[in-house]
């Protein structure tokens, strides 16, 4: 009978959406440290990827798009890439957790447009610039991001079944905020009007 007692109590009852809570406590730790160790990774970069060199002999000042090697343009976007979407995932996960409406929505868009950017960087990578650290970072993104985009597809099938309530309009108006100033005044304006149309006693 206690049991049932405690199960009937909507108070003891467990809070609705908690996946989605759990979600967005997890995408804003990983989105936090894909960001954090971006900027640390991003210096680094020159020494890990080759330098560039100007094709043409009258620029003294290599162009990105003319002279960059295909790896190279890919591994800069890559890197660009992982840092916004870590900040914007660790964004949506705060919306998650505050259950904000269209974050699940938010998460799934976010986490197919990453997603699928690192599965076409794989597949350059093993077919037409094969590297074995490129292949196993790239794939680790891959396979990091579709987890998330599962997770997003989970959270918007509890969202689903456990609806937002709607946000009610606002009751507290102008009128209201006038007759609240109105009694917090130490002195009434009706006293003083009266003292003013009595004036002074001969």
């Amino acid at each position: 009978m206690q049991v049932e007692q405690m199960s009937d109590n909507p108070e003891n009852a467990p809070p609705a959406r908690n996946f989605c809570h759990a979600t967005g406590l997890v995408y804003q730790s990983v989105g936090a440290v894909l960001a954090l160790a971006t900027c640390c990774w991003w210096p680094l970069t020159g020494w890990t990827e080759s330098r560039l060199h100007s094709s043409d002999p009258q620029r003294t000042i290599p162009e990105i798009m003319c002279d960059a090697a295909p790896e190279q343009i890919w591994s800069m976007v890559a890197v660009a890439m992982s840092f916004v979407s870590g900040l914007a995932l660790a964004v949506v996960g705060l919306g998650l957790q505050h259950d904000r409406r269209g974050a699940g929505w938010a998460a799934m868009v976010l986490t197919a447009v990453v997603g699928l950017f690192y599965w076409c960087y794989l597949g350059f990578a093993v077919f037409a610039f094969p590297a074995v650290g490129r292949i196993v970072v790239v794939a680790t993104m891959s396979i990091l991001w579709a987890a998330f985009f599962l997770l997003a597809g989970a959270c918007v099938g509890e969202l689903k079944r456990c609806p937002l309530p709607k946000r009610s309009e606002p009751m507290w108006t102008s009128r209201d905020e006038d007759d609240l100033r109105k009694s917090l005044s130490p002195r009434s304006p009706d006293k003083t009007s009266r003292s003013r149309r009595s004036g002074p006693r001969a």
